[in-house]
């Protein structure tokens, strides 16, 4: 059973509660890492889930794939609305939210982070996989992560053909995505089932 937003009225709640659970928070909200806010705002917007047993957070995401010829968008970093930058080297990537499905989430993602309208974007949905693994939260640190993966390809012959960035609003303020061009990461490979396009 997982435990529910409810439970925790305010992020301080959240963070007591986490603590209590034997989570280390300290170096959240520092270099890389979300905040404890951070995470309380995913609760209360359904994006993440906490279950027991192992005590983790579970997350339902979808990757987009968008090729030119052999390479592959990139998102190489964020800079957050507190001024902080993460590195990201990954493609762009969207929480699903409880009422959608992945092809929804995938096309909302992709208007948020690179300013796109629906109009733009060309899923292609036979190339949907699903992937499932755990591992220790990059985003929150020593909380374990549970993430249920859905990929697919788009094409998107919109966009720039070199470096660019777009710029998202979020409830907590203004987000920088930094995109390039890039070969794929050896991190991507247990995703890459489907060959780039080669025409």
């Amino acid at each position: 059973m997982c435990a529910t937003a409810e439970l925790w009225p305010t992020p301080a709640a959240l963070v007591t509660w986490l603590q209590q659970q034997g989570v280390k928070t300290a170096a959240w909200g520092t270099g890389s890492a979300k905040s404890a806010d951070h995470l309380w705002d995913e609760l209360q917007r359904g994006e993440t889930v906490i279950l027991p047993n192992p005590l983790r957070r579970r997350v339902a995401s979808v990757m987009v794939l968008v090729w030119r010829e052999e390479i592959l968008l990139h998102e190489t970093a964020q800079q957050l609305p507190d001024g902080r930058s993460r590195p990201r080297l990954w493609p762009p990537s969207e929480k699903i939210l409880p009422h959608e499905n992945y092809l929804q989430a995938a096309v909302r993602g992709l208007c948020e982070e690179l300013a796109l309208t629906p109009a733009h974007i060309q899923l292609a949905p036979h190339t949907h996989h699903q992937h499932h693994h755990r591992r220790d939260s990059a985003s929150y640190p020593g909380l374990l992560a549970e993430y249920i993966m859905h990929t697919l390809e788009a094409t998107i012959p919109s966009l720039p053909h070199s470096a660019f960035h777009t710029a998202e609003t979020t409830p907590t303020g203004h987000r920088r995505h930094e995109w390039a061009w890039l070969p794929p990461t050896a991190a991507l490979a247990p995703y890459l089932s489907v060959r780039p396009p080669t025409s």
